[in-house]
């Protein structure tokens, strides 16, 4: 038996949205530092960090446990009741998953909380909870919980018989060994009293307890910044005084010896504080998902998803390329080999899947493109999911696809921007609305605005700040690059000790989530009910489908759920309308497929463009991309390419070489005799990532 350990179960990541600071990563470094084999994360009514935080405490060696801090309802009053005077009222409530069973029943607890409960606050109530309760261990929870608001006196009469009799409620739900009385002390006077009343409660029914710490944020030295944060919250400053504060500075995750002495007034066992590490013990769950989850769809009698897409590939492949199928080995070897590859790594129904999209916006004559690494499968071309051949242009299959890459692939899909909710309500009924779900997205606190956020909380002059923010390089990650990168405000910070400091304290809050919205683009689709794979959240006034993920797009990706982007382009509808026009006008009928891109009809295009009149053409409108193409002066689409990849931080320095060499002012250099295979269109320089993979 391991020797007896204390494990923090109460603590919450910025993810508890401008309630919390810490980084889930935080969270686990500090368990490490401190020597704690285990710690959980209990965000407020989501889940929506668990799968970072869980990976962040393996790489440290730190266990995680997955939990929740619920919002339950009053006793008796269901989580539907939309009474402005009644049903505002609710409890925090924490609960842990203890095993599978109980992590899929807190992701459907937060789901409907989300979903069918949500009024002010996501919410669930009794009912809920015993139903999905198997698994699941549960505490009396903080001074906001039920049980302790019934016996707080702080601002109504205890009520010391209600109490007892929810704490059997609970007892009867969890049973002895799932339920705890939660002790906690953060230098709150009401707090203390409470305590007393909730060691009476516990001894007199035989309930074990157990220590924790509200954590809001990782270390001692972090109370300010929280502070900020619950400024920004609550739209106010640091100086009113009228404002709620947490600034006992005991919210952080303490050592064993800080929690005993906190809480030594109290007299609690021992067992109140290494009870917490047995917990931590029974808590066993894998957040992470071992195959790939991807819908089942019908296909014809005798086929498998293989042998489908093979015959697909086949048949698209006489239509594209004809005759040459027959001589052409480069070809022929080109598709099996990506057959190959897509078959072994099981991705054959991800083609099927967004190739039955792409056929479906044809047959309703929906524009469509594919953008990205997808463009360089000649599988794709040949099933209709894109239309660049990619043998034509050089592109490369393992830009996209890699047998040595464990991974998604990503077609990003195009549409017009008036079309993209058709083709995800199509996709909804193809696969069920239950199975489809947009993703969630959160903003974070970028530097500029962490300089504007401190100015403001600080009750600084607004024009003042605004020209001290500016200061911050446009695409700085963080205020300690915008340091390197911009002498004018290393000039002030280093001079003018309000800068410093206003500078020092954005630091501690950039990078905190300020709020969450939707992907503009990312769509998953799941084999049966999406509440099966994550937790759901209340979905935006902007949402498409009725559900929205809790895991942003990267987690869902990487957990292995189907992820189509469904983008909606302006661009497209602005083309697709002109060529309406032009038909209408002229008799002339262009699509995606007939619009020329060279020779003779294509020259009065190359003509604008070399004038750098581009003003709303898509990717080359900047000022500065019409001035580069005034220089170059392109006449084919490759050209267009190159300026595209080169209009970017770093690649930027090469483009006067790249125009001097394309006009021949300039000799070709290679740096090696066997680089001028894979850099004689670029004239020597390495602009795409394909360079780079043929070089290698």
């Amino acid at each position: 038996m391991s020797a007896p350990s204390f494990v923090h179960l109460h603590n919450h990541s910025f993810y508890s949205l401008l309630d919390g600071l810490a980084r889930p990563s935080d969270i686990a470094a500090t368990a490490a530092a401190l020597g704690q084999k285990a710690i959980a994360l209990t965000d407020h009514g989501a889940m929506y960090g668990i799968v970072e935080f869980s990976r962040a405490c393996i790489e440290k060696g730190v266990k995680p446990i997955i939990g929740t801090e619920a919002y339950i309802t009053e006793f008796g009053r269901p989580m539907g009741g939309r009474d402005k005077m009644k049903d505002r009222a609710n409890y925090h409530m924490l609960l842990l998953a203890e095993n599978e069973i109980g992590y899929k029943n807190l992701i459907k607890l937060s789901s409907l909380a989300q979903t069918e409960g949500f009024y002010h606050k996501p919410r669930i109530d009794h009912d809920l909870l015993a139903k999905y309760s198997e698994g699941i261990i549960a505490t009396s929870g903080c001074m906001a919980a039920e049980i302790p608001s019934l016996l707080n006196d702080e601002h109504h009469t205890p009520d010391e018989i209600e109490a007892e009799r929810r704490l059997n409620w609970y007892l009867d739900v969890f049973g002895r060994d799932r339920f705890f009385i939660e002790f906690q002390e953060h230098s709150i006077a009401p707090l203390q009293k409470l305590n007393y009343k909730l060691r009476t409660l516990a001894n007199r029914n035989h309930v074990r307890m157990i220590a924790t710490n509200d954590s809001h944020y990782a270390r001692s030295t972090d109370t300010l910044a929280h502070d900020m944060i619950l400024c920004i919250n609550m739209q106010t400053t640091l100086n009113d005084t009228n404002r709620m504060s947490m600034t006992t500075g005991e919210y952080y995750i303490k050592s064993l010896d800080e929690m005993k002495s906190a809480l030594s007034y109290l007299e609690l066992p021992d067992d109140a504080f290494y009870s917490t590490g047995e917990i931590a013990d029974r808590c066993d769950v894998n957040v992470e998902y071992p195959n790939f989850a991807f819908p089942d769809i019908k296909i014809p009698d005798g086929y498998t998803y293989d042998t489908y897409l093979e015959e697909l590939t086949w048949k698209g492949a006489e239509a594209r390329y004809g005759d040459r199928l027959q001589y052409d080995d480069v070809l022929t070897n080109r598709i099996k080999h990506e057959l190959n590859i897509i078959k072994g790594m099981k991705f054959s129904v991800y083609y099927l899947i967004v190739g039955d999209i792409c056929a479906y916006a044809q047959r309703m004559g929906i524009w469509w493109n594919v953008r990205g690494s997808g463009a360089g499968s000649v599988v794709a071309y040949c099933t209709g999911i894109t239309r660049v051949d990619p043998l034509k242009y050089g592109l490369i299959f393992e830009r996209f696809l890699n047998p040595s890459r464990h991974g998604m692939p990503d077609f990003d899909l195009d549409f017009p921007d008036d079309s993209r909710e058709s083709l995800i309500a199509y996709t909804m009924h193809k696969y069920g609305e239950r199975s489809v779900a947009q993703i969630v997205s959160f903003s974070t606190i970028k530097s500029r605005g962490a300089i504007k956020d401190v100015g403001r909380l600080l009750g600084q002059d607004p024009s003042y700040m605004n020209t001290l923010s500016e200061m911050v390089p446009f695409g700085s990650s963080t205020l300690e690059d915008a340091l390197k990168e911009s002498p004018e405000l290393t000039l002030n910070y280093q001079s003018d000790s309000n800068v410093k400091n206003i500078v020092d304290l954005g630091m501690t809050i950039e990078g905190v989530k300020r709020n969450m919205s939707i992907h503009p683009a990312a769509v998953i689709i799941t084999p049966g009910d999406v509440m099966n794979y994550v937790p759901l959240v209340k979905p935006p006034a902007s949402a498409v489908t009725p559900y929205v993920t809790q895991f942003e797009y990267p987690i869902c990706e990487s957990l292995g759920l189907l992820k189509i982007d469904f983008l909606g382009l302006r661009t497209l509808t602005i083309m697709r309308i002109a060529c309406d026009l032009i038909f209408k006008r002229y008799g002339i009928k262009y699509s995606l497929d007939t619009i020329p891109i060279d020779g003779e009809e294509a020259d009065p295009a190359f003509k604008l463009l070399q004038t750098g009149y581009t003003l709303g053409v898509f990717q080359v409108e900047s000022s500065g991309m019409q001035e580069t193409l005034r220089s170059m002066q392109p006449t084919t689409v490759e050209n267009i390419t190159a300026v595209v990849s080169l209009y970017r931080p770093g690649p930027m320095d090469y483009i006067p070489t790249f125009i001097k060499r394309m006009h021949g002012e300039e000799m070709v250099e290679y740096r090696h005799p066997k680089m001028e295979l894979a850099l004689d269109e670029t004239f020597g320089l390495m602009i795409y990532q394909e360079n780079v993979m043929q070089i290698a």
